[in-house]
């Protein structure tokens, strides 16, 4: 009898030490908001693992045309998605396997991302004096590209209407050749492979209505030389100073 007892034993014990425990989510937090559309998925790794399994959906059921199904290899304990859709709550799990067993799958967690894809950084909102060539900053929240729209109507219909696109490297647009002491308009929005986020609340600002400004000699000096420098402080972005 003691002879059963023990190979049991030693059955029992080889079995639950193959088992492959099931990984847990790691951030973001359960229900987390505001999160980029190219948001990392952390999880808390497990024994045994070569690979880990996610799913990634708009739907707690997985089963949505969205659904997006990864695997990767254990030496990593994160999976970044991309392409997610801005201002919906996804859904997302994770299993552990090997070569033999797969465990189940994790709790469910939720993570709602941003609606904007994208907000202003500078000129700031209302600042004036700016220069005719100027760089349009902004605050990048993980799209694959970046749409930018500059204007002198808010309504951006007018004449002078300029668009631009940058990819995810770039935080920032040049633009050039602004007319001076003019009013401009301009917003941002974010876009990737599925979906493209909302306009950024509309900024403005004012170019400088001079180009160039007396530097020296100073206004109403006497006794100059008959030789001298007529110096300015320019305005950036001039192409040129007429004297």
């Amino acid at each position: 009898m003691k002879k059963i007892v023990i190979t049991l034993t030693f059955a029992i014990a080889a079995i639950t030490g193959y088992a492959i425990d099931i990984p847990s989510q790691s951030s973001p937090s359960n229900e987390a908001v505001n999160q980029n559309v190219n948001v990392t998925l952390w999880i808390n790794t497990v024994s045994g693992a070569t690979h880990y399994d996610y799913m990634v959906d708009i739907v707690p059921s997985f089963d949505s045309p969205a659904l997006v199904e990864y695997s990767r290899a254990s030496g990593y304990s994160g999976w970044t998605p991309n392409d997610l859709y801005f201002g919906e709550t996804h859904y997302w799990r994770v299993r552990a396997r090997n070569a033999t067993e797969t465990s189940d799958w994790s709790d469910t967690w939720s993570f709602t991302t941003r609606e904007l894809g994208a907000v202003q950084s500078s000129p700031s909102n209302g600042s004036v004096d700016r220069g005719v060539s100027l760089t349009l900053s902004i605050n990048r929240y993980g799209s694959r590209y970046y749409d930018y729209q500059l204007d002198t109507s808010p309504d951006f219909d007018s004449a002078d209407l300029q668009e631009f696109t940058q990819e995810s490297s770039y935080s920032g647009q040049n633009v050039s050749n602004l007319q001076y002491g003019q009013t401009y308009y301009w917003r941002v929005r974010g876009r990737n492979e599925n979906d493209t986020s909302e306009w950024s609340e509309v900024w403005s600002f004012t170019t400088n209505p001079l180009g160039a400004w007396h530097s020296s000699p100073a206004n109403g000096s006497t006794d100059r030389g008959v030789g001298l420098t007529l110096s300015i402080n320019k305005l950036s972005g001039n192409t040129f100073i007429d004297y």
